[in-house]
């Protein structure tokens, strides 16, 4: 059954790769064109979401990350490989987002922490996509090719690689705990979390 649903969610995955990858070399740079296919696009993201295609394909992945670092990493590189494949920022925002609600909570992580993550990857690379809806924007807006601009995106290609480093470092990371609280108190909260996380570190029962 598994593999059978594995099958279907590839097919209609690919379907929609190719279907709107093509199109979205034309039709994108059109004004009308471009507004309808951002509408079709959002709703792809619904179906995306409603069938459990994105959980069927990346379900397995993610239960094999094991730490916070890792959590983030696969979060970053889902919305840029999204920017690429989905071309469409709404949905390189919107699928990692729901794909990894559940690991963030489980975990004890902020949603504003998963916002932020997100922000990391998805929404600073798809100015540089050029068939990205918002990268097609920016090219045309600026009248310079996306690959020209690209290598002087400093913070767009950097930030990734930052949200990546300092989280493997334990550095920037929010947990639920910390909502809310500003000064003393959150001073407080992150030292009782940073204990608890050492103890169970100990324990083994994290890595």
């Amino acid at each position: 059954c598994n593999t059978l649903a594995f099958y279907y969610a590839s097919l209609f995955f690919f379907f929609f790769l190719f279907l709107f990858f093509f199109q979205a070399e034309d039709g994108i740079r059109d004004f009308c064109l471009s507004r309808g296919l951002g509408d079709v696009y959002k709703r792809q993201g619904g179906i995306l979401e409603k069938c459990g295609f994105a959980e069927t394909l990346m379900g397995g992945f993610v239960k094999r990350i094991k730490r916070v670092g890792g959590l983030v990493a696969a979060t970053i590189v889902t919305g840029i490989v999204c920017d690429i494949i989905l071309t469409d920022q709404y949905l390189a925002i919107m699928v990692p987002s729901r794909l990894y609600a559940k690991e963030f909570d489980k975990r004890g992580l902020s949603r504003s922490f998963l916002s932020r993550t997100t922000e990391d990857g998805a929404t600073l690379w798809s100015p540089m996509i050029p068939w990205n809806g918002c990268g097609a924007y920016q090219a045309a807006t600026l009248e310079v090719s996306n690959w020209d601009f690209m290598p002087f995106a400093f913070m767009n290609i950097i930030n990734p690689i930052y949200a990546i480093v300092i989280t493997y470092l334990g550095i920037g990371i929010k947990y639920k705990e910390y909502d809310g609280l500003t000064g003393a108190e959150l001073k407080a909260a992150k030292a009782k979390k940073k204990a608890e996380l050492k103890a169970a570190k100990e324990a083994g029962k994290i890595q």
